[in-house]
């Protein structure tokens, strides 16, 4: 049997199901949404069912050949077919397979596969399934750094695993300190191990020690014990990411014997990463006992890749009186560019550019004349590139460098310009377009290249 907030289900022994209680949003599975039914009624077109789980206003059902069906309200895509659309009749959970285990929080559903992993869809608000965010899921997302899962529960706004060596992990809502790791505050969006009485928590606290989010190479945590604590190395921690990261890595430890300050690089890619103290981490208290994780902070740094901008420019080279215009790729949307131009001298183009601002898309593009004066030479355009606030930090891969948060993005980009005796020609986009008008022929096949 499964009963929800108001209703109540039972499983048959041929596998079909009838249901009974409130229907306002076709839980009951029959087809209709009439306001309650005081006596069972079938599920519509169900049969093969091994097990149940219900929640708030939907239910769910394992079937035989490992898929699962849900039926009721789906406000938040607890059904898991990809939709918001509630359902008054059952409909499969999308993509799942080899489930052998339900569970049904308030608006959340989450499935053990026969691999020892865990995946959860709807309501996430409190990180209740488990992959690291708080955005809910219409499909089924696996539970982040899971796995020898044996049996799971869901209640409410939080899920918990048994695993397979007898310890347990939850997620999810935690005011109260129904996730068990030795606190009573705040949300977990990734599985947090459940305390042993025995020992107590010996993990006070992981937090970030830089802004997040970052596309630094090297990101820090606080780690905070309860009780002095030795033997803390980089193999002492473990990582868990989502996303595409590479070359995640502990690379050094600092401080004591509570406060450690443990650094991590990374590559390249984008995610989010978050440190555990594992069991089995070979820390040791003073007297040389070991300690063991009881705390996950939840917090996880979001890693996203650096700025990689480009300058290009129209035509490398022109007489006196082309107009060059240059394009700015890859830059972040709201940075603010400044552009002057270097030797020979800003005296032989326009006035210098101020106040310019890159696109949502990240191009920037913008026109520089030479003068009917400007002497024969080679100019630097320089574009000094602000970013926005929170934008990127530094990371020491990125060509050019962002050195710091509030340093600029420096783009250089070099134009020449010919004497007309040499065979130079005036380049000049809106003169070749006002000939072109008059000759009635074509950009794509202008009339002339020189004028």
């Amino acid at each position: 049997m499964a009963a929800g907030g108001a209703h109540t289900c039972a499983l048959r022994n041929d596998g079909t199901v009838y249901c009974w209680g409130d229907n306002w949003e076709g839980q009951l599975g029959d087809g209709t949404t009439a306001l309650s039914r005081p006596t069972p009624v079938a599920v519509a077109g169900l049969t093969g069912a091994t097990a149940l789980a219900a929640g708030g206003s939907h239910t769910c059902a394992l079937q035989s050949d490992g898929t699962v069906a849900c039926w009721g309200d789906n406000y938040y895509g607890q059904l898991g077919d990809g939709t918001t659309t509630s359902r008054p009749t059952p409909v499969a959970v999308a993509g799942l397979s080899g489930a052998t285990a339900l569970a049904v929080g308030g608006s959340h559903t989450c499935a053990l596969r026969n691999d020892g992993t865990v995946a959860c869809w709807g309501a996430n608000y409190y990180g209740q399934l488990g992959d690291g965010t708080f955005t809910d899921r219409l499909t089924p997302t696996a539970v982040a750094g899971l796995s020898g899962a044996t049996a799971i529960a869901a209640r409410g706004s939080h899920t918990c695993a048994l695993l397979a060596d007898g310890t347990a992990r939850c997620w999810g809502n935690n005011e109260y300190g129904q996730l068990g790791d030795g606190t009573a505050r705040g949300a977990r969006p990734f599985p947090a191990p459940v305390v042993d009485p025995a020992t107590g928590a010996a993990v006070q606290s992981i937090v970030r020690a830089d802004p997040s989010p970052t596309s630094a190479d090297r990101v820090r945590f606080t780690v905070t014990f309860t009780r002095l604590a030795a033997r803390v190395t980089p193999a002492s921690f473990a990582l868990t990411t989502t996303g595409a990261l590479s070359g995640v890595g502990v690379v050094s430890v600092v401080g004591g014997p509570t406060v450690y300050t443990v650094t991590v690089a990374t590559d390249a890619g984008s995610g989010t990463l978050r440190l555990d103290v594992p069991v089995g981490s070979g820390i040791v208290d003073q007297d040389g006992n070991p300690l063991t994780g009881g705390f996950i902070s939840g917090e996880a740094y979001e890693v996203r890749p650096p700025p990689s901008p480009t300058a290009a420019v129209n035509h490398p080279d022109g007489a006196p009186g082309s107009v060059f215009v240059f394009t700015l790729t890859g830059l972040p949307s709201g940075a603010a560019v400044t552009v002057d131009v270097r030797a020979p001298g800003q005296a032989a183009f326009t006035a210098a550019l101020r106040g310019l601002t890159v696109g949502a898309d990240g191009r920037l593009s913008f026109a520089l004349r030479a003068l009917p004066t400007a002497p024969v030479g080679v100019y630097t355009v320089r574009a000094t590139v602000t970013l926005p606030a929170g934008a990127y930090t530094a990371r020491a891969s990125v060509t050019p460098p962002a050195a710091a948060l509030a340093q600029p993005l420096i783009l250089e980009q070099t134009v020449t310009v010919v004497s007309a005796a040499s065979g130079g020609v005036v380049r000049d986009p809106r003169r070749m377009r006002r000939r072109c008008r008059r000759a009635s022929c074509s950009l794509r096949a202008p009339c002339s290249s020189r004028w």
